[in-house]
């Protein structure tokens, strides 16, 4: 039960990680 739950939170990190790399992207895109 533990080690599914902690997959899903490395995987939550990860796609968190993912989705802030592409709105930084688009934030520096827009600013430039």
């Amino acid at each position: 039960m533990s080690d599914k739950r902690q997959f899903v939170v490395i995987g939550m990190g990860r796609f968190g990680r993912q989705v802030a790399l592409t709105l930084t992207k688009r934030g520096l895109s827009v600013l430039a």
